[in-house]
Parts: C-alpha cells; sequence; structure tokens
C-alpha cells in the first residue's frame, strides 16, 4: 500500500495499520502549514495535534516496515 494522506486521521486507525504494516510501501503526508496558525486558516475543521499525532504514528510505522 501506499498512503496518501494529510496524517490528520491516522490516530485512529493505528492499530489497523500496525496489522498491515509489512504491506506498506510509504506514505505521502502533506502537512498544508508550517505552524498552528496557518494551519487554522488553511484547513478549516483541521486539527494541528490530530495532524501532529498522525506524524507520529507514521514516524513509529516506517520504522516498522525498515525492520
Amino acid at each position: 500500500f501506499i498512503f496518501h494522506t494529510n496524517a490528520t486521521l491516522l490516530h485512529k486507525h493505528e492499530e489497523f495499520l500496525k496489522k498491515i504494516v509489512k504491506n506498506i510501501h510509504s506514505f505521502h503526508i502533506s502537512i498544508d502549514a508550517a505552524t498552528e496558525e496557518t494551519y487554522k486558516k488553511t484547513r478549516i475543521n483541521g486539527k494541528w495535534n490530530d495532524m501532529l499525532a498522525g506524524l507520529e504514528i507514521s514516524k513509529k510505522l516506517v520504522t516498522l516496515i525498515l525492520c
């Protein structure tokens, strides 16, 4: 699998992603802004902390992929 995501929903699917981690080829993540203030303007109703959590999850999964 190749995932194209903005990372905001990865935290809701972390357990599923761990189950299929060996089938994941890569993550392509668009974070849409460099600061929380800009993110709020760019991603209406988006949650900065959800995006950050998604980045952390993807980092853990990539580590598992490389092992």
